[in-house]
């Protein structure tokens, strides 16, 4: 285990201000769905903290421009499908 760079305040104070950007960034971007759908409906959240794959799939598809689209496969489960609108 290698040991920490310290910082100092400032530099501690602008990536807490950093940070809480980025999560206001992604806290606008998770709300777009129904603006940037014409009548397309937030059904909902879902939340895949164990699925780093799954997520980092999710996000890139977004990145590039997708939409995410879910289809119900069964009572618990769906299928993601990223679609090119």
């Amino acid at each position: 285990m290698s040991a920490r760079k310290k910082i100092s305040q400032v530099e501690a104070r602008a990536l807490r201000r950093r940070v809480a950007e980025l999560e206001r960034r992604d806290e606008i971007r998770n709300g777009r769905f129904s603006s940037e759908y014409p009548g397309g409906v937030n059904l909902g959240s879902v939340s895949w903290a164990n699925d780093a794959h799954l997520s980092s799939a999710v996000y890139t598809a977004q990145m590039l421009g997708h939409a995410i689209v879910a289809k119900a496969t069964g009572k618990h489960a769906f299928n993601l499908f990223a679609v090119k609108p």
